[in-house]
């Protein structure tokens, strides 16, 4: 699970516990919230050292990511990126890699069909509305970003989670 993840997960937790008063697992929650976001600027220590990026890099990179994922229903082309978070394009697809390990582009769709998995488990909203809520509008090129990603059709994700979730 990624460090964002894991982080709202533990939060949340940890507001349950305090509103059904359970003070000892809140230390426990707080004290894995720590160590986690610890880690997190170990990762980006570690991204500076190995990849030779300089700090400000790394910050712009995590601000791109983060613009991507608050905008999950809009496609952005590298250089629309690039202009916008004042980076030259080839750096900044460099530096992308070189920090969460995936080209921007297949980052992004593999947070969107994350996205789009959380909403097929969770609600009764029709696929291709949940497409659009993602960034597509054609069904069909949902369906084959979602079975790339995933491993099987977006209907096949939802019968599964129910079936599953129903036993």
């Amino acid at each position: 699970m990624e460090t964002e993840g894991v982080v709202a997960q533990v939060v949340e937790g940890t507001v349950k516990k305090v509103e059904e008063q359970q003070p000892e697992y809140c230390r426990v929650a707080i004290l894995e919230l720590l160590v986690t976001l610890k880690n997190l600027d170990t990762q980006r220590e570690y991204a500076c050292r190995e990849c030779n990026l300089s700090s400000m890099q790394i910050e712009k990179i995590y601000c791109i990511r983060s613009f991507i994922c608050e905008n999950m229903d809009s496609h952005f082309t590298i250089e629309e990126l690039s202009n916008k978070f004042d980076m030259p394009p080839t750096a900044m697809k460099l530096c992308f890699k070189n920090v969460f390990g995936l080209p921007v582009f297949t980052y992004a769709r593999r947070e969107r069909m994350k996205l789009a998995a959380k909403q097929l488990r969770e609600c009764d909203r029709g696929i291709l509305e949940i497409a659009g809520e993602v960034g597509y509008n054609n069904g069909s090129k949902f369906a084959h970003a979602f079975q790339d990603v995933m491993g099987m059709t977006p209907k096949e994700y939802r019968k599964k989670y129910r079936m599953t979730n129903v036993v």
